[in-house]
């Protein structure tokens, strides 16, 4: 804060002796200043956004969950969700992007802002929580909370939107090792799923059938948006 405002824009004093400090003098506090400066950025986007009037909104955790529901409606015949509801994830990046204020924390914060501000948007929202999530479904003044329905089939990826991808989906190649040396020689190998790289291959290549467990989660949305439910044939019952 000192370094954006100068040294006489600002002034820190240290109490009860009431002696000034340079903010800088202290990492810790230098960090907590700018976790509340991106905290109140993030509920500011979270106000603007609901207030805009427009579609019923489904905001999602991870940045891969909204691509994926989309090409999942589209490949399992829920285009209606799609006209219906928009699907955004609800995170944030800096300037460098790096991700901040994401995942199930970022959707806890928009929680507390619209239990905070009842009745201040102008749009229906549903928070919609990864399938590990603890947060109990409820329902609010304008507002929801619901989970993705955990895929029992793949045993491989069991949280995360992956879970609802067809295991073959999960190949080695997307997965990036990283080799973290040990004091004794020896070293310790894990492996990370490269979501994003998964997340657009699926999208651009994935068929019904690798995609077919997603249908739980879209009749999830879609009851929460007052839709049919689709049948084997894919037809939408009105």
């Amino acid at each position: 804060m000192e370094r954006e405002f100068g040294p006489e824009g600002i002034q820190v004093v240290e109490m009860p002796k009431g002696i000034p400090v340079s903010a800088e003098t202290y990492e810790e506090f230098g960090h907590a200043l700018e976790a509340v400066a991106a905290s109140r950025a993030f509920t500011d986007r979270v106000m603007n956004h609901v207030r805009e009037s427009g579609k019923p909104i489904v905001y999602v955790e991870g940045e891969t969950d909204a691509p994926y529901l989309k090409k999942a409606a589209e490949l399992l015949g829920r285009t209606d969700i799609l006209e219906a509801c928009d699907i955004e994830w609800i995170g944030s990046k800096n300037e460098k992007g790096q991700g901040f204020h994401t995942g199930a924390e970022a959707l806890k914060q928009t929680l507390s802002v619209l239990k905070a501000n009842p009745g201040f948007s102008n749009r229906r929202i549903l928070l919609l929580y990864d399938s590990d999530s603890t947060t109990p479904d409820s329902d609010f003044d304008g507002f929801s909370v619901r989970s993705i329905p955990k895929s029992d089939k793949n045993t491989k990826a069991t949280a995360g939107i992956e879970n609802l991808l067809s295991e073959e989906c999960l190949i080695d190649a997307y997965y990036q090792q990283k080799m973290t040396p040990k004091a004794d020689g020896g070293s310790n190998i894990s492996l990370t799923l490269r979501k994003a790289d998964l997340c657009k291959h699926m999208c651009e290549s994935g068929t019904a059938e690798q995609f077919s467990e997603f249908a739980a989660a879209l009749e999830v949305i879609g009851k929460w948006a007052g839709l049919g439910t689709s049948d084997s044939d894919g037809v939408i019952p009105v």
